[in-house]
């Protein structure tokens, strides 16, 4: 399967540095082992990523520029990879989509690189939904969202919104509906913070290849989470 439509897609990832990604999940696994795992997600959003059609066009927003690097020998050197820029994830965000847009007229959306149920099906949802909406979200369990995309320029959108609060996609919804905008609506994903969501995931998607990759990860790491999936 290829993705049929033009647009951009925007993903943000980090370097799988221990110690500077998936802080909380290292918490019950251990720095290395949430690195690992993090790279892994990351890894299968590339591998999801160079499967799309030639009417789109990937670009990596990288969380530092001293990630940049790093993320440009992980995806192979295929792909755009350049540093976020703002003070804060609001600001970053609304940055990336006003570079993308004025790169190209098309539609855009962004995406996390740890969410590893994000598929060609889910995106091609995306951007089918911008066909007859403005915005489009994902939402994620923890009360954010995975996925965000726009068919032209928002500025308002990001404006003043309590970022790293559990509400964050409500407030998104909301401002949203306040400046006129019709949102449609993805399925929802879980977003693996914590090891409590990693061991449920796990237990949910073990005939997947990632899952099974994670669990040898884990058990050779001694980070396998206190309840076996």
């Amino acid at each position: 399967m290829s993705l049929q439509t033009e647009g951009t897609i925007i993903l943000y990832a980090r370097a799988p540095v221990a110690g500077q990604v998936k802080t909380r999940l290292a918490r019950g696994i251990g720095t290395r082992a949430a690195a690992e795992v993090y790279c892994l997600f990351l890894q299968g959003v590339l591998d999801v990523l160079h499967t799309t059609a030639a009417g789109l066009r990937v670009v990596i927003d990288a969380a530092a520029e001293e990630d940049v690097p790093s993320l440009c020998d992980l995806s192979g050197n295929t792909v755009p990879v350049r540093a976020q820029s703002g003070a804060d994830i609001g600001q970053r965000m609304q940055h990336s989509f006003d570079r993308a847009f004025a790169e190209s007229s098309v539609p855009a959306i962004l995406i996390g690189s740890d969410i590893p149920d994000i598929d060609l099906p889910i995106l091609q949802q995306a951007f089918d939904s911008l066909v007859s909406h403005d915005v489009v979200l994902g939402p994620s369990r923890d009360g954010g969202y995975y996925l965000i995309g726009m068919l032209r320029p928002q500025p308002n959108l990001f404006e003043d919104l309590s970022w790293g609060e559990a509400e964050v996609y409500d407030m998104t919804v909301a401002r949203a509906r306040e400046n006129g905008l019709s949102v449609a609506l993805l399925p929802e994903l879980d977003d693996i913070d914590t090891t409590e969501v990693l061991r449920e995931w796990l237990a949910a998607s073990q005939q997947l290849p990632l899952a099974r990759r994670i669990v040898q990860l884990l058990h050779g790491t001694s980070g396998v989470p206190s309840q076996s999936p």
